[in-house]
């Protein structure tokens, strides 16, 4: 009878060992399941955003070369952002250049701005209000430098790089 209550015993004993790994097991699964659907909803919406932005950068003006006037609109997208205009220092347009994309007569014309001194909220800004901006323009890249070359100042030099592609009959 002894034996077997300690063999019962151990067994009970083994049973509890058991099930308590495995709802330690259980409860790390659920943990890295969790993590695993946080990591897809992320991945998802960064997709999203990379198929957006490819469309919004292959907009293609269907005329000659972009006529907009590009100093007015950037002093009124300053405006909008509530970026006062003397911020901006320059504005210098770049060649224009064919786009390998076939016959179709694509070009590429560029342009650089640059503001200074501003802040990182101040270019945030900016570049949303240009973002919402109905225009063939768009922003191809961004440069910054600490402006006055100090590190502890929290303004910049930014240059920013804007593109517009539009379809040409004549040679660039």
């Amino acid at each position: 009878m002894r034996r077997s209550t300690t063999l019962l015993t151990a067994l009970v004993i083994a049973s509890a060992a058991w099930t308590i790994t495995e709802a330690s097991r259980w409860s790390g699964a659920s943990g890295n399941l969790r993590d695993a659907e946080s990591r897809l909803e992320q991945v998802t919406a960064d997709a999203e955003t990379v198929v957006r932005l490819r469309a919004s950068r292959q907009t293609v003006a269907m005329t000659v070369r972009p006529r907009e006037d590009v100093l007015g609109l950037v002093n009124t997208v300053l405006a909008d952002a509530g970026v006062p205009s003397n911020r901006l220092r320059d504005v210098a347009p770049e060649s224009v250049r064919s786009e390998p994309a076939g016959d179709g007569g694509y070009r590429r014309q560029g342009m650089a701005l640059t503001l200074s001194p501003l802040e990182p909220f101040e270019l945030g800004r900016f570049l949303k209000t240009w973002q919402d901006t109905d225009t063939v323009w768009r922003v191809n890249g961004v440069e910054l430098q600490h402006a006055a070359g100090q590190d502890t100042d929290p303004s910049y030099a930014v240059r920013v790089r804007l593109v517009a592609n539009y379809v040409a009959e004549e040679a660039p």
